[in-house]
């Protein structure tokens, strides 16, 4: 079993469901199993079995723990994508998906504002999320495959994943709450600085966002768009002058070439 190194972070999110789970609810069997990192030859986390509590956590009638689930899976999440460049095993891929999906449906359907603020939040860190979720968020017709979640475990077998998740961005952007609406702004900024791909899907949201009833609303999606295409721009000419550069020098060499022929 692969150990993940506890960070405070993490330990606060699990410590605060551990707290709300000692009173009455649903799932009150449900228990985060966690173990001191302090005490030597043992397992740092329970993985799977936290990360099936965070999944059915987020479905119950309290809102302090739907909060606190919504912290969880995305400390989770987070701690399970893999180094950039680098390909992580299927099951931990398939996890991050699958949390990324379930935080897509809080910001569709949570009907209080702060979690749907945590939720954003969390997605705003799961830039490792493969791009067909992430552009699942950006369009409310359901166009990926729910295969992944059959690798993620059973509690991600979910028949209502896709339907939640589907256009998280485009209901962020039309939320009620402004910090709502702005908070789904600064997630699109931060899924999309390196990424051409996703950020030229966000930009369509971003355009609808530009027309918002609130001037701040507004600003914020003209930055972002005005960022990115200065960014792009910037990576085009370098990428132009890179190219130009190595055309020069190979000319140069095969010139060299040519004379020492002669």
């Amino acid at each position: 079993m692969s150990v993940l190194v506890i960070s405070e972070g993490m330990r606060c999110a699990a410590l605060r469901s551990m707290y709300l789970l000692q009173q009455p609810c649903p799932l009150q069997h449900t228990h985060i199993d966690m173990v001191s990192a302090e005490r030597p030859g043992t397992v740092k986390m329970a993985t799977e079995a936290n990360y099936e509590a965070a999944l059915q956590l987020i479905n119950t009638t309290s809102p302090d723990i739907r909060l606190a689930a919504v912290q969880l899976l995305s400390a989770f999440a987070k701690q399970l994508q893999a180094p950039a460049g680098q390909q992580p095993p299927i099951r931990d891929q398939a996890r991050v998906d699958v949390a990324f999906q379930k935080l897509c449906g809080v910001v569709t359907v949570e009907p209080w504002a702060r979690i749907r603020l945590q939720a954003l939040a969390g997605l705003s860190e799961l830039k490792h999320a493969s791009l067909g979720v992430r552009r699942q968020a950006l369009s409310k017709r359901a166009t990926y495959s729910s295969a992944v979640a059959v690798a993620a475990g059973p509690s991600a077998a979910d028949t209502g994943l896709l339907d939640s998740a589907a256009g998280a961005f485009v209901h962020g952007t039309e939320d009620d709450s402004e910090q709502v609406r702005l908070a789904t702004i600064a997630c699109m900024q931060s899924l999309g600085a390196s990424d051409r791909q996703f950020s030229d899907e966000a930009a369509i949201v971003l355009t609808s966002a530009v027309s918002d009833e609130l001037l701040s609303v507004r600003k914020a999606a003209c930055k972002v768009l005005i960022q990115w295409a200065t960014d792009f721009q910037q990576q085009y000419e370098q990428s132009r002058l890179q190219k130009l550069l190595d055309h020069h020098h190979h000319h140069q060499q095969q010139h060299g070439a040519d004379q020492t022929e002669g």
